[in-house]
């Protein structure tokens, strides 16, 4: 965490910090995307429904209701979402 705020400029940490509270709450906001461990940020590989849903407890076999939107990473990746491979 320390290299990645080393890496941003101050003034942008500071516009950071008066929009959305700074670096770990824009982490922490967007957990679907980066992963933070023991100080060290990663991002978060995306997972398929199938995976998703079989993490997910059903209770007495009631359905899963989940909002499908397309991979963070499709959309913002240079090299889109790492699925369609």
């Amino acid at each position: 965490m320390n290299e990645l705020v080393e890496l941003i400029p101050s003034d942008m940490l500071k516009a950071l910090k008066s929009e959305c509270g700074g670096l770990q709450t824009l982490l922490r906001n967007n957990h679907h995307i980066f992963d933070v461990q023991k100080g060290c940020v990663q991002l978060r590989f995306p997972r398929t429904m199938d995976e998703v849903k079989k993490k997910i407890k059903s209770n007495r076999n009631s359905d899963v209701k989940m909002q499908e939107k397309k991979c963070w990473f499709f959309i913002n990746h240079p090299q889109g979402c790492p699925l369609d491979r």
